[in-house]
């Protein structure tokens, strides 16, 4: 007989759910678990199904890494994670960013990065990954600027540059929140980010206001959240 497993129970769970179907009914029960097979009995052991189950994920994957699909997708990850280490490199070894501030600047990285209290650790390095993000993009761009470009010319291209850790579209948001507060071109990065973002007028509404517009908080036909 067949099992079906709820869904978000752990291996384990299902096994054990499964061989009591099996004592209940004296009968044979299959069910699959991510895609693999699983059949147990009354008899069952429960470690050693789990056994059965991984070294069937293992198989596979091996599998899967030695066919020309598993090759093709080692060499393209190979090629980008040089790319990736190439830009990481490069980015900071840049100088640092012009600041309007800079005690005000590095007063708000210690204010983001130290955790309150009782709070967990996650948010500071949450933080620091925005941080790390915005001081490299705007490196990027002033690198940029400095051979002619303006911020409208740069800031797109360079903005995946500087991202080496793989953002978050709210991430992205932050940093450009943070550098239209520090930046000596944060308010020129703040409106073009703002006109560039927005789904009907609500950039050139945030570019009247002084805000920033976050792109994880939009929705179509509602605007800002």
């Amino acid at each position: 007989m067949t099992y079906a497993v709820p869904a978000g129970y752990h291996i384990r769970a299902a096994i054990e759910n499964a061989i009591n179907i099996a004592l209940e009914h004296d009968a044979e029960v299959t069910f699959k678990f991510n895609d693999r097979v699983v059949i147990v009995t009354a008899a069952s052991d429960v470690d050693k199904v789990i056994e059965g189950w991984e070294a069937e994920g293992r198989r596979r994957r091996d599998a899967w890494k030695n066919s020309e699909d598993g090759k093709e997708h080692a060499r393209q990850h190979a090629v980008w994670e040089a790319a990736r280490r190439a830009r990481e490199v490069r980015n900071k070894a840049m100088p640092k960013p012009t600041w309007k501030d800079a005690a005000a600047y590095e007063a708000e990285v210690v204010r983001q990065t130290t955790p309150a209290p009782g709070d967990s650790a996650f948010g500071a390095a949450y933080a620091r990954g925005i941080i790390a993000y915005a001081e490299a993009w705007a490196s990027v761009m002033e690198e940029r600027m400095a051979a002619g470009a303006t911020v409208a010319d740069c800031a797109d291209k360079a903005s995946h540059d500087a991202d080496y850790d793989g953002i978050t579209g709210f991430m992205y948001g932050c940093a450009v929140g943070l550098l239209a507060q520090h930046w000596i071109h944060g308010e020129e990065l703040r409106r073009w980010h703002n006109l560039k973002t927005q789904i009907g007028n609500e950039g050139e509404k945030a570019n009247e206001s002084g805000g920033v517009l976050n792109p994880a908080l939009l929705t179509i036909g509602g605007g800002a959240s």
